[in-house]
């Protein structure tokens, strides 16, 4: 089983440990666009065996949301073909279930399940853990969190597009859809470590976000007072729960939105997927099954690439049309330019002449008088 991971980065020195000491048990290959850091994070990331590391681009100049955006519903479709799961995450994103993900995503393909949204919980924390620390099985006190009800581990050779909104916090998934009957994957937010240090990386944040971004309100939590902070600080704190206490069931907790649950989705689109192992008769079938739909996914993503090729091609040559225009108005201007001052020279001579002949005429006539 091979799974990809992809994240970006900026300024995250501090998270990384916490971050690969939590992933590296499953996650064979690590994908990090780093947003220009310029503390030790490069280092950190340079050294780690599994990384590929590229660099953030903003597609859209003026948002950092909108690009991070584009390229997350983007950048995975290269796993297709040589991963059999994808992580899509934030370096202080932990996704945690009580068997481990590695075993948890080996029995959801032998079950024919191709993604797991995960349910949210803002993990709160009075200091900054040690840097040795496995944050999943040492800080696990957090709140229900809808913002952090996220689809971020699918199959990528049976998702088509992940139509991520802003911030990854909803998507709209298309392709062979199939949910686990139970939600009991956690997505752990590892943002509030230490109220102080948490409000300053706020304000950092809010440095990188685009004049877009700040118009359209996007990261309102970044420029929020130290007072705005602590209310919802406190708010956070009034709900927390242990996530590894023995009798926390995530798939009994009822006040999270799990959006992925709408009855438009779940009884067009999706199939409920028992999470009981099949026979290898059950299993053969479904792989069969799977493996149809598969090639019949391939199949849709090759037609919509070469109705990709043909429309780029279009517009080449179009542009190439537009170019040819343009040369030809260019000297159609220089044309007209040139005839322009072709005749405003001649006519300049003209009213000389003319001037001249009068001005001859008017001497003459005042010679005559005197």
């Amino acid at each position: 089983m091979k799974v990809h991971l992809y994240t970006v980065c900026w300024n995250e020195a501090d998270m990384l440990p916490f971050f690969f000491r939590h992933y590296d048990s499953f996650v064979d290959r690590y994908v990090v666009f780093d947003n220009g850091s310029t503390d030790s994070s490069l280092d950190i990331l340079n050294s780690h065996p599994r990384v590929e590391l590229r660099k953030f681009v903003r597609t859209v100049p003026d948002s950092f949301v909108l690009s991070h955006r584009e390229l997350q519903n983007r950048v995975w479709k290269e796993s297709r073909g040589t991963a059999d799961w994808v992580v899509m995450t934030a370096i202080d994103e932990h996704l945690e279930v009580k068997k481990g993900m590695g075993a948890y995503l080996s029995d959801c393909t032998h079950l024919g399940i191709t993604l797991v949204p995960a349910l949210g919980f803002q993990m709160l924390s009075n200091d900054m853990p040690a840097t040795t620390e496995h944050l999943a099985s040492t800080r696990t006190l957090g709140a229900p969190f809808d913002d952090m009800c996220k689809l971020s581990v699918f199959n990528p050779n049976a998702i088509l597009d992940t139509n991520f909104g802003v911030g990854r916090h909803s998507a709209n998934p298309v392709g062979i859809l199939r949910l686990p009957c139970r939600d009991e994957v956690l997505l752990l937010h590892y943002k509030y470590l230490g109220f102080e240090r948490t409000y300053k990386r706020h304000c950092a944040l809010n440095e990188g976000l685009g004049s877009h971004d700040i118009a359209q309100n996007y990261g309102d939590q970044y420029r929020w007072s130290t007072e705005q902070f602590r209310k919802r600080w406190d708010r956070f704190l009034a709900q927390v729960v242990d996530v590894k206490d023995t009798a926390f069931n995530p798939s009994e907790i009822e006040n999270l939105k799990r959006w992925w649950r709408i009855p438009a989705l779940t009884e067009s689109e999706t199939r409920m997927i028992p999470t009981k192992r099949r026979t290898s008769r059950q299993l053969i079938l479904s792989d069969l099954i799977l493996k149809l739909e598969s090639e019949e996914l391939s199949k849709c993503v090759q037609k919509r690439e070469e109705e990709s090729v043909a429309k780029d091609r279009r517009i080449q040559e179009l542009e190439r049309v537009v170019e040819r225009q343009k040369g030809s108005l260019q000297r159609a201007e220089i044309r007209i330019a040139g005839l322009l001052a072709s005749k405003s020279w001649r006519l300049k001579a003209r009213l000389r002449r003319i001037f001249s002949a009068l001005l001859a005429v008017s001497t003459t006539l005042s010679s005559r008088g005197s």
